[in-house]
């Protein structure tokens, strides 16, 4: 349940990342030209009841920064890295035997962008990305997670630019 839920959040917002810079197109940027974006985000979901009793809750710390070189008029090389820290409450979890199912949830990843200007209004992208899912105090040894997106963006106007992507990813427990 968790490493599903883990990895559609994951691909998404990889996803998201690599097509966000493409929005760009609209004006091409000039070889050697170097992009650069960072954030802190925090989430919080309140207690919320499990189905087979007790209930739980987690606060989510995510550090992320980018940065991304315009190597040619039809080439650019990026690099994304990616904190996450998640801490969860449970309170008398039944349906995982009465303990908690984990405590605290690193995930570091890292992300290799590369994309290619067809033209002025298509651009195309691979996003190799390798990261760990552990709790806090596992070998991260045992929790290397990697894949890749593919990603496709149109520049339709100077308002609207539309793209998709596919990714593949390894988990700890399966690839989705």
């Amino acid at each position: 349940m968790f490493c599903r839920a883990r990895a559609r959040i994951l691909a998404i917002a990889t996803v998201a990342a690599t097509l966000l810079p493409t929005t760009a197109l609209a004006r091409t940027p000039q070889p050697g030209e170097i992009g650069a974006s960072a954030s802190l985000s925090g989430i919080h979901q309140f207690d919320t009841d499990l189905d087979a009793g007790g209930d739980f809750r987690w606060t989510a710390g995510i550090a992320s920064g980018s940065i991304t070189r315009q190597l040619t008029r039809e080439f650019a090389a990026g690099l994304a890295l990616r904190y996450d820290y998640e801490d969860w409450k449970f309170s008398q979890p039944a349906a995982f035997g009465g303990a908690a199912a984990w405590g605290h949830l690193n995930a570091p990843n890292i992300v290799a962008d590369f994309r290619y200007a067809v033209d002025s209004e298509l651009a195309l992208g691979v996003a190799p990305l390798f990261g760990w899912a552990f709790e806090t105090g596992a070998k991260t040894s045992d929790a290397l997670t990697y894949g890749a997106i593919l990603a496709a963006t149109r520049v339709f106007s100077p308002t609207l630019v539309l793209g998709a992507g596919v990714g593949v990813m390894r988990q700890v427990d399966e690839t989705n």
